[in-house]
């Protein structure tokens, strides 16, 4: 998030988005696919004035990966989802163009305090940590 203070605040432009992908393309009504349980992200933009921006795409994981995929909560890990060529595909998306310098801060500091939480498929997953910092 610190990568955000290389833009100045004065006269920014924030946005968020919140981005899913579903398990199975072909059937939206499926909640897994082999061990693919789908995946929520968000992306997050501060453009200054000059017209330079910084995004983050950011989805929260288990830090083991499928094979931790339990309903138990295990130490989780923030991954970057924007990788230029390796962007996450996604199915559905809700994006709030110019947010307040004050809503965007709050985002900030809520993903960061959420991401210590662990990662559990059934009670606290992407799903539930995307929307948590988007509330």
């Amino acid at each position: 998030m610190k990568a955000f203070d290389a833009i100045s605040d004065k006269g920014a432009r924030y946005d968020v988005g919140i981005y899913a992908d579903l398990p199975d393309n072909t059937d939206p009504s499926s909640m897994l696919k082999g061990t693919d349980p789908g995946h929520t992200f968000l992306t997050m933009t501060k453009t200054g004035v000059d017209g330079k921006s910084i995004s983050l795409s950011f989805g929260f994981y288990p830090k083991k990966g499928p094979k931790s995929l339990g309903f138990k909560s295990v130490p989780s890990i923030i991954v970057n989802n924007g990788n230029s060529g390796y962007e996450h595909e996604y199915n559905a998306s809700l994006v709030m163009n110019n947010i307040s310098e004050n809503q965007f801060k709050a985002l900030t500091t809520t993903a960061v305090q959420l991401s210590n939480r662990g990662y559990d498929l059934n009670d606290f997953n992407c799903t539930h940590y995307a929307l948590g910092v988007m509330n």
